[in-house]
């Protein structure tokens, strides 16, 4: 039984791209017997559209970002397939170019990887300026893209035959070799999907804050699959250029665009069965429509369409998707794995003990032993909104030894000041250390991998991963691999008593199993301090009372320090040893829970009533 375990795990890591090709191979096969020309042609371009829908999903279905301009990288790859494979003839007569290239012709299949791979360079340059962007931003950029390098190749004609097309290349692409490289694609997408760098940049899809907070580098995750979906389109332009025999600047504007984008968002943008099966439909009811505007004799009548039907007809299938099921027909699924489980760990297997953090020898009761290289420090810090002051010379400092509490009434400073911690909000004026070293000019994402993590207070989670991926995300990011993070998020899922839900989508769940999800992705990156912002929000008393538990014990389980931001007081007064009082951006108190009720201006505060003394 044992044995079959890794050809289970490999045949369930590579199912959804072997039934895929599986099925494309017997397509394929049918019609190489049934020898129409035609329908082989329209087969093999519809195969060389399949990959670059896959290139494509590398990028759109994974950062969810739209790209309109990655058609940009398939013309790079068709026209460099060119330079290198047309005869010396033919290329004195059209082009101008370089005598190495001038003067040789070089094997097919190499040059088609040369083309890709110069796609792939000239995505991961233009990326590097594209990937600071985000949204309908970074959207626009891509097409900004597509008409520069439109224009340019367009004018280059000592290389490019200008806006001619440029006949001669040698055609030696037939279905097999087509789905030869379909078969490529699905299995490079696979595993990119599947890598930590594919699970990071989905969660940076669903949740872009989080994701940074969680220690995603969410511009440098973009950029890998950006290049990467490049490489793809790159392969598809040099394939279409060695299938039809030529290229044109206007084969790869804004109507093939729309074909692939259309392709994908009719599958589904969100998965790979959504790419191929997007591909093949719309393959399909182009020929349909095509074939109709050349006409079909039925009977004794022609049924005809007017010519350039074709994208309407697809646009109207496109707006009919998205209104009826706007994540495309597959609904953003892949092929499902027949021997799945529910939910929860294999029953054969023994669950994981929790292993302790890489602070954990600091004892919870130990206060003496902490020091500046293990505490954590804000000195000072005031935080402005143009001449209103948000948070005015607060300090604190926390050990990894305690749970220590922020309180304060409504609009008090506490998630500012907590933002101003994790890199989220810029100090006017201040210093934050950790272990002794000036994290203050560190991105969110740095300082989370420096060891500080968060939660949120509204629910932010990776919505369309599964609960334990969610904190499969966070345990990569603080430097394990894959495998490892699987066993560390199995780990904080067995303490928290919630392995049952562990393959459960996070939007499924209900708020306050939201919630206990964000604070164990908080802690699967093994932090040195998490600050966690109203956790007890929307719980009911037997859920508080638990919450109180999982907290108290986490300095010395994890040798983690917490940092809790509630309203809740008993929550508070029950398991911070603790607390500072915030009041208008300004310190009221810091002392033991006991100090802090007794204290008059606490007490005033929380009443609504003025402090004797005059903030500014």
């Amino acid at each position: 039984m044992r044995e079959a375990r890794p050809v289970l795990t490999a045949a369930r890591y590579f199912w959804e791209p072997a039934v895929l090709a599986a099925g494309l191979l017997l397509i394929t096969v049918i019609m190489a017997v049934a020898g129409n020309q035609v329908l082989l042609f329209t087969l093999t371009s519809a195969l060389i559209q399949m990959i670059l829908v896959i290139g494509l999903y590398i990028f759109i279905g994974n950062s969810g970002i739209l790209a309109f301009g990655h058609i940009t990288y398939a013309m790079i790859g068709a026209y460099a397939v060119a330079w290198l494979t047309m005869p010396p003839i033919k290329k004195s007569f059209a082009l101008n170019l370089p005598d190495s290239l001038a003067n040789n012709s070089f094997p097919l299949f190499p040059s088609t990887l040369a083309a890709a791979l110069l796609a792939f360079m000239a995505a991961l340059i233009t990326g590097v300026p594209l990937m600071r962007l985000s949204g309908i931003s970074a959207s626009i950029g891509t097409f900004t893209v597509l008409v520069i390098f439109n224009t340019i190749y367009s004018n280059w004609d000592s290389w490019t035959f200008g806006a001619s097309t440029l006949v001669g290349i040698p055609t030696y692409v037939n279905e097999w070799i087509a789905l030869g490289w379909v078969a490529a694609a699905l299995l490079a997408a696979t595993i990119y999907q599947k890598s930590r760098f594919g699970l990071a940049l989905r969660a940076a899809r669903e949740d872009e804050v989080a994701a940074r907070a969680t220690g995603v580098s969410v511009r440098l995750e973009r950029l890998i699959a950006f290049a990467l979906s490049g490489l793809f389109m790159g392969v598809g332009g040099a394939l279409q250029a060695q299938f039809l025999g030529s290229a044109a600047v206007t084969a790869f504007w804004i109507p093939s665009t729309f074909i692939v984008l259309a392709m994908l968002i009719i599958g589904g943008q969100q998965s790979l069965t959504g790419a191929v099966v997007g591909a093949a439909t719309v393959s399909v009811l182009l020929e349909v429509l095509r074939q109709f505007e050349v006409g079909v004799p039925i009977y004794h009548l022609t049924l005809q369409i007017p010519h350039g039907l074709r994208e309407l007809g697809i646009a109207l299938l496109m707006l009919m998707i998205l209104i009826i099921r706007n994540a495309g027909l597959t609904g953003g699924r892949e092929i499902p794995w027949p021997l799945a489980r529910s939910s929860g760990p294999p029953k054969s297997e023994p669950r994981p003990q929790v292993r302790r953090g890489a602070l954990a020898e600091v004892a919870a009761g130990d206060t003496g032993s902490a020091s500046e290289s293990t505490m954590l420090e804000a000195r000072g810090i005031s935080v402005h909104f143009g001449g209103l002051a948000a948070i005015s010379a607060v300090s604190l400092s926390m050990r990894p030894d305690e749970v220590y509490g922020l309180i304060g009434p409504n609009g008090a400073g506490k998630t500012t000041l907590v933002n101003v911690l994790t890199g989220f909000q810029k100090p006017t004026e201040g210093t934050i250390l950790l272990g002794g070293v000036d994290v203050s000019g560190l991105e969110p994402y740095q300082r989370a991998r420096k060891g500080l993590s968060r939660t949120f207070q509204a629910v932010r989670s990776f919505r369309d991963l599964t609960v334990l991926e969610n904190l499969e995300v966070a345990a990569i990011c603080g430097g394990l691999s894959r495998k490892d993070a699987v066993l560390r998020a199995w780990d904080i899922l067995v303490w928290m008593h919630f392995e049952e839900k562990a393959h459960f989508r996070t939007s499924t769940l209900p708020y306050a199993d939201e919630r206990r999800v964000g604070i164990g992705r908080a802690l699967a990156s093994a932090p040195r301090f998490t600050f966690l912002d109203e956790p007890a929000a929307g719980m009911g008393e037997a859920e508080c009372e638990e919450l109180m538990m999982l907290i108290s014990k986490i300095p010395s389980q994890f040798g983690c320090g917490v940092l809790l931001i509630e309203h809740n007081m008993r929550v508070v007064m029950g398991v911070c040893r603790r607390i500072h009082v915030i009041d208008s951006g300004r310190t009221i108190v810091e002392g033991t829970p006991a100090e802090v009720q007794s204290n008059p201006d606490v007490i005033r505060a929380y009443l609504g009533v003025k402090s004797e003394k005059t903030y500014a």
